[in-house]
């Protein structure tokens, strides 16, 4: 049966053939070992478990007509120390494997599965996060989405949404011409 949600997504039967898993919330300033158990279960139950819940209601309905693509949206934590930001890395790194994971079992039934890893993206939790930042942070290393990519502007929103240059990655993962699945924990320049 599907889930409500998806049946208001597709009404009249109609098809999902693109899904961006592109849902985050992190527990700022916080060191992963002061993570309360609750801080823990909202990061890891949005990044993690809400987008194996998605692809698992979606992937049923590509499979049937062997073709869809799934984007997972990760975060350059996954290749920086990120020690302010509690559960987050954590998360990230399990979208990193999940992504790996789901690629590889997708790939047969015609479902591309791709991975994007970007910088600091301008959202309001990034703005948030780095209006919190302290001094400390920087010295010990906290890297992460609320600051600037190395060698790179951070990108700004252009319709509050999605920053233009990270749209244009997601239309290149999801492109037909891009057939591989393809998933690097390494930092993406949005």
């Amino acid at each position: 049966m599907q889930p409500p949600w998806l049946r208001r997504s597709s009404p009249g039967g109609g098809r999902i053939d693109l899904l961006v898993n592109n849902a985050g919330v992190t527990n700022y300033n916080t060191p992963v070992w002061a993570t309360t158990m609750e801080e823990w279960d909202e990061v890891m139950n949005t990044n993690l478990r809400g987008m194996h819940a998605v692809c698992r209601a979606v992937a049923p309905h590509m499979m049937e007509r062997k073709q869809g693509v799934i984007i997972n949206i990760g975060s350059s934590v996954v290749g920086q120390p990120s020690a302010y930001y509690g559960a987050y890395p954590a998360s990230k790194w399990g979208v990193v494997g999940y992504t790996i994971s789901l690629a590889h079992s997708l790939r047969v039934h015609g479902i591309k599965v791709n991975g994007i890893n970007p910088g600091g993206v301008d959202t309001d939790m990034g703005t948030y996060c780095a209006s919190r930042r302290r001094p400390e942070m920087d010295e010990r290393g906290a890297g992460g989405a609320s600051g600037p990519v190395p060698g790179g502007p951070r990108p700004r929103r252009d319709d509050g949404t999605v920053p233009r240059s990270l749209r244009r990655l997601i239309v290149y993962a999801a492109a037909p011409l891009n057939r591989g699945c393809y998933h690097s924990p390494r930092r993406v320049q949005a």
